[in-house]
């Protein structure tokens, strides 16, 4: 495996800038990720193993490893380096090594770097386990201190990273949780990051599900919206809306035979449309079971016309430790449900029973001392993206937190969902953006409208 210049960097790298991390160091390594033929020919590949302490704040503690691999185009590129932060909490920059393919490489004209996060599948101690629940006494047992699972632990890593890599700049690019772990990086060393992306956003002045129900909902409406205004599947579908808002009425509280319980309705919609590959799918799923015929949804393959090579790299753990120390602790449960009031019952004891349940579980949970959640302010070029259809991260948060950047681009997508990573146009404005990060972006392409509703034939 070939490595470039960015291996030879790494020798001479020291701290620079206003965030230092005595006890890090950064060592060459075998890659944890899977690296593909094409890959390994045609492609610059450097892997490394970050040490950080896993509370930085205890002397005592104990070092955590974090993954970091770099692919470097064929042609020398003195631009500054992607840094990719994944979402979940929990997810692994896996699917981005995987997918860091030379054609990719070669068209961004800079090196990419997948960087995977404390208590991701691939770091050591990756916070894995059955289920997050009951996982709390269980990490403590092993000696990991869940404290350290938070998103100022997180951006200090990036930091860190980008000094001992011996880089001067960096663009950052964050998907969901990682838009938060970019945010703090902006924080705490602005002067090592060029540009950032920040795709499908968390406000980070105030707790991230404050508005899980709204955005939900929110969703729906668009798809009920447009829908009714295409010919077609208006003329399949009819009064969308008011057939959705009449499951939600009759539904059981618990699966009865083909009737689905009103909570399994929501969270089909939920999770379906955390994959912007569900939308077209939403009016036939809901036609069909306002028919009763729910058992024809099993047979519908909405993902298979999206072919995509997945591997388990969730780490259920590490999503569990981080959404307790920067969500859940923060969430008022009562100011929860005011705020959810308008909208149908059903959707509101869902999402407070979800969230009722993970509080609890918190309580078993070593956390960080809460600290008040403050906005994210910075001058670094930064792009913000959000998605109509987006049920988790609404696009009105993505463009409250653009008007905080004095040099803050936001671009809404007409037709985006949750992430927009595999999207030509929004990937198309990203190199535009790295180009020319102070200038105006052609925004035409987000704006256009693409999703053909399946319709039964």
């Amino acid at each position: 495996m070939r490595v470039g210049a960015l291996g030879v960097l790494i020798f001479g790298a020291c701290s620079a800038g206003g965030f230092e991390d005595p006890r890090a160091s950064l060592d060459e390594s075998d890659c944890r990720h899977p690296v593909s033929v094409l890959q390994r020919d045609q492609l610059d590949i450097a892997c490394f193993l970050l040490s950080v302490p896993e509370v930085r704040d205890d002397p005592e503690s104990k070092l955590a490893e974090l993954p970091v691999t770099v692919f470097s185009p064929t042609r020398d590129s003195d631009a500054p380096p992607i840094l990719y932060l994944e979402g979940g909490p929990g997810g692994s920059s896996i699917f981005f090594a995987i997918e860091a393919q030379p054609t990719k490489v070669n068209a961004m004209e800079r090196p990419l770097i997948a960087f995977e996060q404390r208590g991701a599948s691939l770091a050591t101690p990756a916070l894995e386990c059955t289920s997050g629940m009951g996982c709390g006494p269980q990490f403590a047992a092993g000696g990991i201190r869940t404290d350290g699972y938070n998103v100022l632990e997180s951006a200090r890593d990036v930091c860190t990273a980008i000094d001992q890599l011996g880089l001067g700049l960096v663009a950052l690019h964050g998907v969901s949780y990682g838009t938060a772990v970019a945010q703090e990086a902006l924080r705490i060393c602005p002067e090592r990051i060029y540009a950032a992306w920040l795709d499908g956003v968390i406000e980070m002045d105030r707790p991230w599900s404050a508005d899980l129900g709204l955005a939900l909902q929110a969703s729906l409406d668009r798809i009920f919206l447009v829908c009714s205004t295409q010919a077609e599947c208006n003329a399949a579908y009819p009064d969308l809306a008011g057939k959705w808002t009449r499951l939600l009425d009759t539904a059981p509280k618990e699966r009865d035979g083909e009737h689905i319980a009103g909570p399994d309705l929501v969270h089909l919609m939920f999770g379906g449309l955390y994959d912007p590959r569900f939308v077209p799918f939403v009016p036939l799923v809901i036609h069909l079971i306002s028919e009763g015929r729910t058992a024809e949804i099993e047979d519908i393959d909405w993902f298979g016309r999206f072919p995509r090579q997945m591997i388990s790299g969730f780490a259920v753990g590490m999503h569990q430790a981080v959404s307790c120390n920067d969500d859940a602790q923060y969430l008022d449960l009562d100011e929860f449900a005011r705020r959810h009031a308008d909208i149908h019952p059903v959707i509101r004891e869902y999402f407070l029973s979800l969230l009722t349940a993970e509080k609890e579980e918190c309580s078993h949970y070593r956390l960080r001392a809460p600290e008040p959640k403050v906005a994210v302010t910075t001058d670094v070029p930064v792009l913000v993206t959000g998605g109509s259809y987006d049920p988790i991260t609404p696009v009105a948060g993505a463009e409250r937190v653009a008007q905080r950047f004095s040099h803050g681009t936001f671009v809404k997508f007409a037709d985006g969902g949750h992430g927009l990573l595999h999207d030509e146009c929004a990937t198309s404005l990203w190199k535009t953006f790295l180009e020319h990060p102070h200038q105006p972006l052609v925004t035409t392409c987000a704006g256009r409208r693409t999703v053909e509703f399946v319709i039964e034939p």
